[in-house]
């Protein structure tokens, strides 16, 4: 009976047993080891990771320029030489997103209360009472004194560009909906005092000024929110906009699908395509608000005067890559091609448009 080896190796990972002389797992692929890492291991398993990964995100963007090539080399089955079509999607959707974010082109007050916090702006309101009220009691002490009216009146020309953009009481309005109405609602108008908005809450504001019915109040409610945090809103309507595009994928794909119905292609043929030109589409409008920003920095006065080049040139390239890149994908001729791009660009219109809406309304509704 031959002898059993009393030593055997197992892997660390997954307890195969391990060849005698093997270095890698034959079941998980893991390389051997005691459990103890040596520093150099970890750093060469780190540098070949990145460099891995970096070789396959620059055959991807360099396949990019190229228009259609990266949906034409994944239906050939060339998977793991490029970023799968999804993953490109994300990884350059939140890369731009991003970007817009960090430029502030986003960052735009939508509320109603003057210019930043809106409790800055009811402070303001106050001390202008207070400073009215001073300012009455002070002329009249001094019997209307010239040199006293005129330290006032400069006193109050100063305080004027505090109080710019902003007003003591907000008019708008919100529909009453109702089977008891003419056609179906009735619009209100209503003043609301800034003072109250930023004092009361939202449920005893509505009680004040007799709000009643669920769909009146929450009008009024997200009115309230989005006038006292306008800087937020335009924050977060931005951070929708990344799922707005993400929903119209299929809708876009399925357009696709009708116009190429002829062509016996499968409908994620069509979503893949999708994916793939708007990573494109985000790539370069990411770009292009880079070399805006640096044009900026290195001429502002010019930047503000005209819009910049580059705005046009994005825009040029991002509308042309999109013929050909149905030319190179669906393989049909120049002026079948220009038709359908021509019903696909129309047809994107709207759907932007109406997802765009959607999105809007959707994120007045939810935003808190």
């Amino acid at each position: 009976m031959e002898n059993q080896p009393t030593n055997r190796r197992y892997c660390r990972n997954c307890y195969h047993p391990m060849p005698e002389r093997g270095i890698y797992c034959p079941h998980c692929s893991q390389k051997y080891h005691d459990g103890r890492v040596p520093f150099r291991e970890m750093l060469a398993d780190l540098v070949e990771a990145i460099f891995n990964f970096d070789s396959r995100i620059f055959r991807t963007i360099g396949a990019m320029f190229v228009p259609g090539k990266l949906t034409v080399e994944y239906f050939k089955g060339k998977h793991t030489k490029y970023v799968r079509p999804m993953r490109l999607f994300f990884v350059m959707g939140i890369l731009h997103f991003a970007i817009i974010g960090f430029l502030g082109i986003g960052n735009v007050n939508m509320g109603l209360i003057g210019k930043g916090d809106p409790r800055k702006a009811i402070y303001t309101l106050n001390f202008q009472e207070k400073l009215d009220s001073v300012r009455t009691e002070v002329t009249a002490e001094f019997n209307g004194s010239p040199p006293v009216r005129s330290a006032l009146d400069s006193l109050n020309a100063r305080m004027q560009p505090y109080r710019e953009g902003i007003t003591d009481s907000i008019p708008f309005g919100y529909l009453k909906l109702g089977w008891q109405y003419e056609k179906g609602y009735q619009p209100v108008n209503l003043k609301v005092a800034v003072k109250d908005m930023i004092e009361l809450s939202e449920g005893r504001l509505m009680d004040t000024y007799g709000i009643e019915g669920f769909f009146a109040r929450l009008q009024v409610q997200q009115f309230l929110r989005m006038s006292l945090d306008g800087n937020g809103f335009s924050r977060f309507l931005l951070g929708q906009l990344i799922w707005m595009v993400i929903l119209m994928m299929p809708a876009l794909a399925l357009i696709l699908k009708f116009l190429y119905i002829r062509r016996k292609r499968y409908y994620i043929e069509h979503l893949v395509f999708s994916f793939h030109y708007h990573a494109v589409a985000f790539f370069v409008a990411s770009i292009g608000m880079l070399i805006g920003l640096t044009q900026q920095k290195m001429n502002p006065d010019a930047y503000i005067e005209e819009p910049p080049l580059i705005i046009p040139i994005v825009y040029f390239i991002i509308v042309i890559y999109l013929f050909f890149a149905m030319k190179k994908v669906y393989n049909q001729g120049f002026f079948k091609t220009f038709a359908k791009y021509l019903f696909i660009g129309l047809s994107y219109l709207i759907l932007f448009t109406v997802f765009f809406v959607l999105t809007i309304v959707v994120s007045v509704l939810v935003f808190q």
